[in-house]
């Protein structure tokens, strides 16, 4: 058979194919046998549907009756409290907030002497004033590296602790009592201050500052505020504010004067300075010399 043959009769199947899809009669025998068919599928889903409708449920297990036994878990199950203590995510670590108190250390070995404190809460304004064997006074705070290779730990009003080579240490205030006087070799404040510079004030309300001193000192540290004025590395004085704003003016002090003697003390001398607050109930008046504006100036506040 040729291949001209085989096209006239795929030609000729092709249109009978067509004529009988295009022939009316044929359409209508198709559209009443798909009818029939979904006819046939609605009349099963219907069925179905009543017979779950018209299906009672079943009855509920009478009271005492004996309820059907569980299925015992397999073998391989793992029982829920198997699982919870097996920790499968790690166990939460609950470190207990240590209750911060004083350090209790050895005393150091180290050659230095602590000379001065300002103990405060706010590690800005604690200040220790320590010399090493020999060398002068200086002012260190906490994170501060002391000679000998340790570091200012902690500072409290009585002592300071050392960190030295991962161990704590204390070093103490040495306190030397005795009455502190006006420095007899010194010359008087009058020759050595300009004419003028002198002032003379009666401050009563600075009793109350110093019973309270006496009394709480901790209380006082909250009203006052004692910053050590430092040049070069070495202490010149102190500046001095109080909460009392009245009271400043009544002693002629602003904010910004540096302390720089006190009853013929010098600041630099710390010794002598923490021996004349051990004996500032016997002290009627105060002999400061002060520097404002980078001038000397004597200013004598009378107590009574």
């Amino acid at each position: 058979m040729t291949a001209l043959a085989l096209t006239e009769r795929g030609q000729r199947f092709l249109l009978r194919l067509r004529q009988g899809v295009l022939d009316p009669a044929n359409n209508r025998r198709l559209a009443r046998f798909v009818a029939l068919v979904l006819l046939v599928l609605m009349a099963w889903t219907a069925a179905g549907l009543t017979w779950q409708w018209l299906t009672p449920p079943p009855p509920l297990p009478e009271a005492g009756s004996v309820a059907p036994a569980r299925t015992p878990p397999s073998e391989d199950a793992v029982p829920i409290r198997e699982l919870v203590s097996a920790h499968l995510f790690g166990k939460a670590s609950v470190t207990p907030v240590p209750v911060k108190g004083p350090i209790v250390a050895p005393e150091t070995r180290l050659s230095l002497s602590l000379h001065g404190l300002f103990a405060s809460d706010d590690p800005a304004l604690a200040l220790a004033i320590i010399a090493a064997k020999g060398g002068r006074d200086r002012a260190y705070r906490r994170g501060d590296t002391l000679p000998g290779g340790a570091t200012l730990h902690e500072i409290y009003p009585d002592r300071v602790i050392l960190s030295r080579n991962g161990q704590l240490e204390t070093l103490r205030l040495k306190r030397k009592h005795g009455t502190a006087t006006l420095d007899k070799a010194a010359a008087p404040l009058t020759d050595r201050l300009p004419a003028g510079r002198q002032t003379v004030r009666r401050v009563p309300q600075l009793q109350a500052v110093r019973q309270l001193y006496q009394s709480d000192p901790q209380k006082l540290l909250k009203q006052i505020r004692i910053t050590p004025v430092m040049k070069d590395g070495q202490l010149i004085g102190y500046r001095f504010n109080h909460n009392d704003r009245a009271l400043m003016r009544a002693a002629g002090l602003l904010p910004q004067d540096i302390i720089t003697e006190i009853n013929g003390v010098s600041a630099q001398d710390t010794t002598g300075m923490f021996s004349l607050l051990q004996n500032i109930d016997t002290l009627q008046e105060l002999q400061l010399v002060i520097q404002r504006r980078g001038i000397p100036q004597q200013l004598t506040l009378k107590l009574n």
